[in-house]
Order: structure tokens, then C-alpha cells, then sequence
């Protein structure tokens, strides 16, 4: 991806440039953020969409992907505040939203919560985003917090163990069943972690109710991950301690779970 030769894939890129903007000062070469981003830029067409392939002007990026590349192009305005990348900015988060309705899937709900709260206040300052767009964006991600807390395990079940507690729950168990959440509380936690930095979604009186929601939810990860009492079974347990499984039920480590759990944790 970084080198000339290589085809274009806007989440590493997005991935890249995020880490690179976040790394202390001298890490990375310093022209290298620049050519990020312009590959970033240059995969946003003029109608606001992000393309998996700038050659193939039909091809979309999949939601959550999108959410990942207008994050670091955030990202990147944040630090410049250069008009260009502002405009290419407001024209995609318009774009996106619209397309979405307003309605994100859980995998896609953090990267527009970083977009909105980094940069909604910076875009609305240069004129590139009124107060009732702003408001009505900020009003559907508070709508999704009160949802996540309504999922949530909030007491020991009936059945089925207390370890449940704080998961939240995307699927409703059949009748009778234990409730059984999974490791996609991961990016729920994040979304809320990054919405407790607008007051605008959550407001003074509410951050209360959203913290413990929240800090619930970064307990039930700390039961999925594996740490030395239950390695056992575990072929090579240095390589797995840390690690973030599938579900309480499900030993299985995939590199998503870990890495989105560290992420929210950041």
C-alpha cells in the first residue's frame, strides 16, 4: 500500500495514517502522513462516496470501512484544519449519512462517533456544517447510547453465568436460554467512550448513567480475556494470555476482538 507500485486500499490506509498522527513526533517519516492521506482523499469521489477502488467508480466501500477512512481523514483535518480536506470531509460524512439513514451497524458505530466528535464542531466553525445538521447527527448517536444501555446485562441471570454481566446484548437468546453476549461489546464500548467527549450527545446530567454503562461493558471484556486461570487446554497460553475471545463459550481468538478491544480501551 505504501509502496508506488501497490494497489490502494483505503482501511490500511485509514489504519495507517491514524496510527501515524498518533505516534510521538519523529516515529514515522514525515512525509509519509501527507501521502497517506492523499491516497485517502483520492479515493472519495466527487459525490461524497468512498470507493473501494478509485478505477471503479461502482465499487463502495462496505460501511464499516467508510467509517474507518472518514475517521482518519478527521483525524487529519483535526491537525491541518486545511480547507480542502474540510470540504472533501463535509461532502463524504453528508454522504454517508444520508445513504445510511442515520443507521449504523455496531462494527461502523465508533469510527462515525470519532468522525462527529473530533470534527462536527471544526466543520460547523468554517461554515461547512449548520447547527441543525449537527444537532440531528449528535441526536441519533445519543439515541444509540439509550439502545446499547437497554441491551445490556445488568443483573446476574437466572441461568447461565454472572460472567454475562455488562455484555451487551445483540441477539436475543431463544425462551428459556441465558443471555449470551460477545465480544461485539467491544466496539459498543468505544462508540460510548468517544460520545462521553460531546456534550452535545451526552449531555452533563447523563454522563453518569453512560459511564457505568460503559465501565459495565469494559468488565464483561475483561471476562473474555484469556489470563493465566483459565489457559488451561491452551496450546501455547504466552501467546494467547491477552487475547479477547469470541464469546465466554468460545476459546477461539481472532485478530478483530483484540485489536478493537485495545482500541476502545485507548
Amino acid at each position: 500500500m505504501l509502496a508506488p507500485d501497490d494497489p490502494p486500499d483505503a482501511v490500511t490506509a485509514a489504519f495507517c495514517l491514524l496510527t501515524i498522527l498518533e505516534a510521538p513526533a519523529g516515529t514515522f517519516d514525515p512525509a509519509m502522513d501527507d501521502r497517506v492521506a492523499g491516497l485517502l482523499l483520492n479515493m472519495v469521489d466527487d459525490n461524497g462516496r468512498v470507493l473501494a477502488d478509485p478505477a471503479d467508480p461502482e465499487r463502495l466501500l462496505s460501511p464499516a470501512g467508510t467509517g474507518a477512512v472518514l475517521a482518519a481523514i478527521g483525524r487529519w483535518y483535526e491537525q491541518t484544519r486545511a480547507p480542502e480536506v474540510g470540504q472533501v470531509l463535509a461532502v463524504a460524512l453528508e454522504s454517508f449519512w444520508n445513504r445510511q439513514q442515520g443507521q449504523f451497524d455496531v462494527n461502523t458505530l465508533p469510527w462515525v462517533a470519532l468522525a462527529h466528535v473530533q470534527t462536527s464542531g471544526l466543520l460547523q466553525d468554517a461554515g461547512l456544517l449548520d447547527d441543525e445538521t449537527r444537532a440531528r447527527r449528535s441526536a441519533g448517536l445519543a439515541a444509540m447510547n439509550e439502545l446499547i444501555a437497554e441491551r445490556q446485562v445488568v443483573e446476574r441471570p437466572e441461568l447461565g453465568p454472572p460472567d454475562v454481566e455488562g455484555g451487551i446484548v445483540l441477539v436475543d437468546a431463544p425462551s428459556g436460554s441465558p443471555p449470551n453476549p460477545n465480544w461485539q461489546t467491544a466496539p459498543l464500548f468505544g462508540f460510548m467512550a468517544t460520545t462521553l467527549r460531546d456534550e452535545q450527545i451526552v449531555p452533563r446530567p447523563q454522563r453518569p448513567g453512560t459511564l457505568v454503562t460503559a465501565s459495565a461493558s469494559a468488565r464483561f471484556l475483561g471476562q473474555l480475556m484469556i489470563d493465566d486461570p483459565n489457559c488451561f487446554g491452551i496450546r501455547s497460553p504466552a501467546e494467547a494470555i491477552g487475547g479477547i475471545r469470541l464469546a465466554l463459550w468460545d476459546n477461539e481468538l481472532d485478530i478483530a476482538p483484540s485489536a478493537i478491544t485495545l482500541m476502545a480501551m485507548l
